[in-house]
């Protein structure tokens, strides 16, 4: 689409930077990929004074357990869905993944820190190695987060255009519903009168996908609200996760608050997470750079209440869902209703009413259609043309 194209060609240089550092990510992701399968094969030296009695039948079992898991890790960041709407999306993909091999590599070694103690000679390489990887992370994840006023400029055009599709989808509808009802008019079915049951039906639908827009809008705004308040602590949760060795991780929940925190149960524990991590911000025990804003965005998160916009979010999806299923069902009965009856005396008012509807969706395009025209020019300085036949 052009929206994609111009959105493309006005981040062109960072994207083609960004895609440079993951071509050295994915070399040295293949060398690390090597180091493990080569640390499997080889007769490495063991550190005994590192590991106590732990026996070498049990240490080479873990050495074993410990290369299948970091493979498995370093394999799945080749894991991609068959198509992406632009190269950027799919860079963003690829950043993500190796973001989160890193971070699960470093996992693996807390849970089979007997197998780093033990073979602490044959680690090195592999410490050298991750360093240069979670550096190329560090570049990449600076270098895409440097066009997020872009990304967000490209999100409104999609949304907007997103909007306009489903007002052309609503137009064609209420057409479909104009061109019966004038041949219901016309004579060609004789039954009895229900225009007024259409016109109340007509209505409600019409209602119905009014209510279904906000709550889509009321949806969004809290999602982003969550995020703005929640991306702050991202690289700093990792950072807490790796350095405590808890199972559950507190990345678990900012990665997907509304996903992962289904219950009071589950935000106590975020909560209490977020708490501990906010005191070793402040003890000095977890080194960060920005301690003093991280420990302000928590806060701010902490007095935000999060919970209560997430129960929000879920009970207005469901509501949502509800209603699609209201309108499906009253579009049911009336194209039924439209079809099963075979005269309407007094159709002026419902063909009048219908009439209105059309003008209005027609009106809701054309603001639309302008809307896009204008973000197109002022995000991307392109002069555009919507041509729409109402």
């Amino acid at each position: 689409m052009l929206k994609d194209q111009e959105f493309e060609r006005k981040i062109g240089d960072v994207l083609s930077y960004s895609n440079d550092i993951i071509v050295k990510l994915e070399h040295s992701m293949n060398d690390f990929k090597e180091l493990c399968e080569n640390f499997a094969l080889e007769n490495s030296a063991v550190d005994n004074e590192l590991i106590g009695n732990v026996s070498n039948t049990t240490l080479a079992s873990q050495k074993e357990a410990y290369v299948k898991a970091v493979l498995s890790i370093v394999n799945s960041t080749n894991a991609y869905k068959s198509a992406y709407a632009t190269h950027y999306d799919l860079a963003y993909e690829k950043k993500s993944n190796f973001e989160r091999a890193l971070h699960e590599i470093l996992q693996a070694n807390s849970r089979f820190s007997i197998v780093i103690l033990g073979y602490s000679g044959s680690m090195t390489k592999f410490k050298k190695q991750f360093s240069i990887m979670e550096k190329l992370s560090k570049d990449l994840s600076m270098k895409m987060n440097s066009i997020s006023t872009e990304v967000d400029e490209q999100r409104a055009i999609t949304a907007e255009i997103d909007k306009l599709l489903i007002l052309l989808e609503e137009l064609d509808a209420a057409k479909r519903n104009m061109g019966e009802l004038e041949e219901i008019s016309a004579g060609k079915y004789k039954k009895e009168d229900k225009s007024d049951e259409i016109k109340r039906i007509d209505a409600i639908v019409s209602g119905k996908h009014n209510e279904l827009r906000d709550l889509h809008l009321q949806i969004d705004q809290r999602v982003e609200a969550i995020k703005s308040l929640i991306a702050p602590l991202e690289r700093a949760a990792r950072k807490y996760d790796h350095e405590s060795g808890e199972k559950s991780t507190l990345s678990h929940f900012i990665t997907d608050p509304i996903k992962n925190i289904k219950n009071e149960i589950d935000y106590s524990e975020f909560v209490a997470k977020l708490k501990k991590l906010r005191d070793s911000v402040a003890a000095s025990s977890l080194m960060l750079k920005n301690s003093e804003n991280i420990s302000e965005a928590i806060s701010t998160v902490l007095d935000a209440n999060i919970y209560e916009d997430i129960a929000f979010i879920n009970s207005e999806r469901k509501r949502a869902n509800e209603i699609k299923d209201e309108i499906g069902e009253y579009d049911y009965e009336l194209q039924n209703m439209l079809k099963s009856y075979k005269t309407l005396r007094d159709s002026k008012d419902m063909i009048a009413s219908a009439n209105e509807r059309i003008s209005n969706i027609a009106a809701d395009i054309l603001s639309s259609k302008s809307t896009i025209e204008s973000l197109f020019l002022k995000y991307y300085g392109t002069p555009i043309a919507i041509d729409l036949a109402l």
